[in-house]
């Protein structure tokens, strides 16, 4: 009866069944495969978090339990198949869900796309930290896929976090600008 329950109120075996698709389609190097099945886990994943996070909402403890798992679970398939992705397409699913500015920059930044993360630490509501994970983010990018986005940024940077834009822009360009 307790098997029955949790079937009924969870999308685990959904999404070890799709987990299960998509390695195959990985083992192929089918890339829209693993984009459609990606997008869809992606989905369940953040319905999941959902459900534990408004059930622990409840019980006064968001951070331990079935939403600190279902959190887990969610970074764990965004990083497992990071490469496999179609960065906007499962960007798009986390803002429509609207997972944090720095999550969201997490995954954009580890998929690759430079301006996606950078547009997301910028983009949440604690503009000074917004601000020095967009330039963290920059920091650990080659300079030839930060430099766009160090001058299309540079005013928000020096405003939000002046000492630190200085000190990266200094430190990728120690001999100044040619």
């Amino acid at each position: 009866d307790e098997a029955r329950r949790s079937l009924s109120s969870s999308n685990g075996a959904l999404i070890a069944y799709l987990d299960d698709k998509i390695r195959g389609a990985r083992g192929r190097g089918d890339r829209v495969a693993c984009t459609a099945l990606g997008a869809w886990l992606t989905e369940l994943h953040l319905c999941e978090r959902e459900a534990a996070a408004g059930a622990s909402s409840s019980t006064s403890a968001p951070t331990t339990g079935p939403a600190k798992q279902a959190r887990t679970m969610l970074r764990q398939h965004l990083s497992s198949y990071v490469r496999d992705m179609d960065p906007p397409t499962v960007l798009g699913i986390l803002e429509g869900h609207g997972v944090g500015a720095g999550e969201v920059a997490g995954y954009a930044a580890a998929a690759g796309d430079v301006g996606a993360a950078v547009e997301a630490a910028l983009s949440g509501e604690d503009e000074k930290n917004g601000a020095l994970d967009a330039l963290r983010v920059l920091n650990d990018s080659p300079i030839e896929k930060a430099e766009p986005h160090y001058h299309r940024h540079a005013l928000t940077l020096l405003c939000r976090a002046p000492a630190a834009a200085s000190r990266s822009f200094a430190s990728r360009y120690p001999d100044g600008l040619s």
